[in-house]
């Protein structure tokens, strides 16, 4: 699923759980997820990510939420003030209690909660549309402390189970000690350097990260956020998911804009000691020249089958699994 996909409610849509598979379920499903009106202008097109359930816990298959923690870490971004926006959303119904506030929300809804990890969560499911204001800066840092507890989550996998990964990560690290930019940029380079971005990957077995990394290297956005995550917990790195919506179309005539199903995404985010959590992409751009960066895609356009040229393989893979945060500090 080129994102999660809510089959426990019957929905199309961002669940709570992640795992590869059914990605034609959101890519092709063009309805609306919800509409915003800006009070003025719209932020650029790099910052207009909405963030909506982070994924920290994996069993070996799956990605799922881990909230012990989150209602007791505040969220307290350093932003700018000229990249404030206030909006209101009206969002379709879900039968789920997230909101998909811009990237970093400031302020929700009275009736909803701002987690320490940047999500909104209603109080109530959204079983009709509901409209709300919310207020966003599109250029900020967050804290870089992370707590012990928030550690360990970020650093969680199963005991057992893709060795082989396991085995590639602790070759990185051997190789570059404490360097953690170093070992990113293993990840980043291979999946740059041999993979193919597909709409129709082949099955992956009891072992999908090693499947993907080894075997079939063909997937869409969560094979490369899933397997990218894997390798960085497995060096060490602290690292979670990210699932939510990127982009949006003006609709001039209404003067809003509407996020649909098929802009569902999830990208992966890392935790660095001097810089906090920052996005996988954004690490890209530290080592990689303007022009190449000029044409990382901000999403594949439809209509798209089978697999990506070789020619867009560099930007367009970087681009799917990661996010694009050049609006960020």
């Amino acid at each position: 699923m080129g994102c999660p996909w809510d089959a426990t409610h019957g929905k199309t849509g961002i669940s709570d759980r992640m795992r590869p598979g059914a990605l034609s379920q959101l890519w092709n499903d063009d309805s609306p997820a919800f509409r915003v009106t800006f009070d003025g202008e719209a932020p650029p097109p790099a910052a207009r990510y909405w963030r909506g359930p982070e994924l920290w816990a994996f069993d070996g298959q799956e990605w799922s939420l881990a909230d012990r923690y989150r209602a007791t870490l505040p969220l307290v971004p350093n932003f700018e003030p000229a990249s404030v926006v206030d909006y209101e959303v009206l969002m379709e119904p879900t039968e789920q209690s997230w909101w998909f506030p811009l990237d970093v929300v400031l302020s929700a809804p009275a009736d909803s909660q701002i987690t320490g990890d940047g999500q909104v969560v209603s109080r109530r499911p959204l079983i009709g549309p509901r409209r709300a204001r919310f207020q966003s800066a599109w250029r900020y840092q967050l804290d870089i402390d992370v707590v012990p507890e928030q550690r360990a989550t970020a650093l969680q996998l199963p005991t057992t189970g893709n060795s082989r990964s396991r085995t590639l990560a602790q070759t990185w690290r051997d190789a570059h000690g404490n360097d953690d930019q170093a070992v990113i940029d293993e990840a980043l380079a291979l999946f740059n350097r041999e993979f193919t971005y597909t709409l129709e990957p082949p099955p992956l077995g009891n072992h999908p990260v090693d499947d993907f990394l080894f075997n079939t290297k063909a997937g869409y956005c969560e094979y490369f956020a899933s397997s990218f995550a894997f390798l960085m917990r497995a060096a060490n790195i602290p690292t979670r998911i990210v699932t939510g919506y990127q982009g949006g179309s003006y609709n001039p005539s209404g003067n809003y804009w509407i996020v649909r199903n098929s802009d569902a995404h999830a990208w992966t985010e890392v935790w660095l000691a001097s810089r906090g959590w920052c996005a996988s992409i954004q690490l890209l751009r530290s080592r990689q020249s303007a022009s190449t960066l000029a044409v990382l895609p901000q999403r594949c356009q439809k209509p798209l089958t089978g697999t990506a040229t070789a020619g867009a393989r560099n930007g367009a893979i970087a681009s799917i699994w990661s996010r694009d945060i050049g609006a960020r500090r």
